[in-house]
């Protein structure tokens, strides 16, 4: 493609125990990026002298931000996006370490394919050490795909499964879709626009070494099943969990449905205004449907319930929407409690789409 400029959006907080891997490794790209910025959020340790200190001694231009109050992960994020200057933009977290080609495989596939707003790709896992984990970050997020997957937004709709801190997009892509929202991350929100617009490209590629270390923002879960186990195992151990959950804590997945709906309402309500496959549009409509009666399950008779619980198996909803199985059956498991018992009984405020 035509030559563009790359910039990176670093976003940091108390991060001074990986930030110099993760700098040395951008700044050692076989493709040079052109400018990083960084927004702090209040470090109180030495993130932004190591950060400095690195940056000054290297040719890349950059620009360190230090907020007077802290903004909170997404618009921190939203603030470095804005303040870059490239066509593209990298976001990056700052205790990862970044594959050596990185920037270059994805620079490329932007330059191949023009309609693409922005490419998201698996990630090795290691733990504080740099040991590299069984898992992937795919795996571990229980999502598959292959090698280069455009239409990924079934699953948008399903799991979450784009990680930002393997993201890059288009700057135009940003100023046109992102809007700061209580009710995603940044991450989430941009993946779910450009999937909309099937302008999402996902590469089954590991080009970043992700972290985890017990002090992540956003985790992904068992570490010790991520290091030492199978997808197989993940699976199994999250539809336990899954399970129990059910069990003990009905009255939850009532919120839960609310809370999706909202989330996907928001999209909704947005994309309508904005270019979306029509197909998309009518996928998300269902899944509306779907969360809207899975909230409403405690006004509904029993009639009206077989009868729309059929509708959605039929539809496949419960396969498309949810990530067990389980919650076909475990339905009429919360029908019965949310007759049973009245919701005041557990010190719970009724949300209700």
């Amino acid at each position: 493609m035509s030559e563009v400029r790359v910039s990176v959006a670093m976003c940091t907080y108390n991060g001074e125990r990986f930030i110099e891997k993760q700098i040395k490794s951008i700044l050692e790209q076989s493709k040079a990026v052109d400018e990083i910025i960084i927004c702090d959020d209040g470090s109180k340790d030495q993130t932004l002298a190591i950060a400095e200190k690195l940056l000054a001694e290297s040719t890349v231009a950059y620009r360190i931000e230090r907020n007077e109050e802290a903004l909170g992960v997404v618009r921190n994020f939203q603030k470095a996006y804005q303040l870059c200057g490239g066509d593209l933009i990298f976001s990056c977290d700052q205790d990862d370490i970044w594959r050596s080609d990185k920037v270059a495989v994805m620079v490329d596939y932007f330059g191949k394919y023009p309609s693409v707003s922005l490419i998201a790709s698996n990630a090795v896992l290691i733990d504080e050490h740099d040991k590299a984990m069984n898992l992937t970050l795919r795996e571990g997020l229980l999502f598959d795909a292959e090698k280069e997957e455009f239409h990924l937004f079934p699953q948008l709709l399903k799991r979450y499964c784009i990680t930002g801190a393997t993201m890059a997009m288009r700057k135009r892509f940003f100023e046109d879709c992102f809007h700061v929202s209580d009710l995603w991350l940044h991450d989430g929100l941009l993946a779910m626009m450009a999937g909309a617009a099937d302008s999402l490209l996902y590469l089954d590629e590991k080009l970043t070494y992700y972290r985890l270390h017990g002090n992540n923002v956003c985790g992904i879960g068992d570490t010790t099943l991520l290091r030492d186990g199978t997808p197989a195992q993940l699976k199994q151990a999250f539809s336990r969990n899954t399970k129990k959950t059910i069990l003990h804590s009905p009255f939850y997945y009532q919120d839960h449905a609310y809370e999706h709906y909202q989330r996907y309402y928001e999209v909704y309500e947005f994309l309508k205004k904005h270019e979306s496959k029509d197909e998309n549009l009518k996928r998300l409509t269902e899944c509306l449907d779907f969360w809207r009666y899975r909230n409403q399950l405690p006004s509904l008779s029993w009639r009206e319930f077989l009868k729309k619980r059929k509708q959605m198996k039929q539809n496949r909803a419960y396969e498309n929407y949810m990530d067990d199985p389980c919650f076909y059956r475990g339905d009429l498991y919360f029908w019965f409690i949310y007759h049973i018992f009245s919701r005041y009984n557990h010190h719970h405020d009724i949300k209700s789409c």
